[in-house]
């Protein structure tokens, strides 16, 4: 993602949340290719998370004016790995419901609903979660009202969920 034209007005947030991801997918990286610790993955995880309270709870949510779109990313990004931490996902969720619209994602806040209400055993409304069905292939989580599914998609700029089902089962 791009920041556009506009120049955030906290650059240094930016770049510690730029850094806080790198680093995040490298030690993911190095996971998925049998080279790192996993221990040091859930170190750097609780580390990020631990820094993500302190900046929200001194900033408010990183919006788009604050950090640039990169940065409110980067902020989402790791509010959205926090599974350990529903309470503070579903505070995070709640600050970035509040802020204008084109200073948070509309689309980013649909992620993070879903995942909390997947994770809670709720039924999801955009349909964003899957999980590893019986025979081990992508199968969305429930969904609240199916058939008003892509309209609730479309409010917050999501394309039609059977394009969507298909870019995540591979097909």
């Amino acid at each position: 993602m791009s920041q556009g034209t506009h120049e955030p007005q906290r650059p240094e947030l930016s770049q510690e949340l730029s850094r806080m991801v790198a680093e995040d997918q490298d030690a993911q990286r190095r996971i998925a290719d049998g080279n790192g610790a996993r221990q040091a993955h859930e170190d750097l995880c609780r580390r990020n998370l631990d820094r993500m309270k302190v900046i929200v709870a001194e900033v408010g949510w990183p919006t788009i004016t604050m950090v640039g779109t990169d940065g409110a990313f980067d902020a989402w990004l790791l509010v959205q790995e926090a599974d350990n931490e529903p309470e503070f996902q579903t505070h995070c969720l709640q600050l970035m419901q509040a802020c204008a619209p084109h200073e948070v994602g509309q689309r980013l806040i649909g992620y993070l609903d879903d995942r909390i209400r997947a994770a809670a055993g709720k039924p999801q409304l955009y349909g964003t979660q899957f999980h590893a069905g019986a025979d081990g292939r992508p199968e969305p989580w429930p969904i609240e009202d199916p058939d008003k599914l892509d309209e609730r998609r479309a409010t917050i700029g999501l394309g039609p969920f059977d394009e969507y089902r298909r870019q995540v089962e591979g097909d």
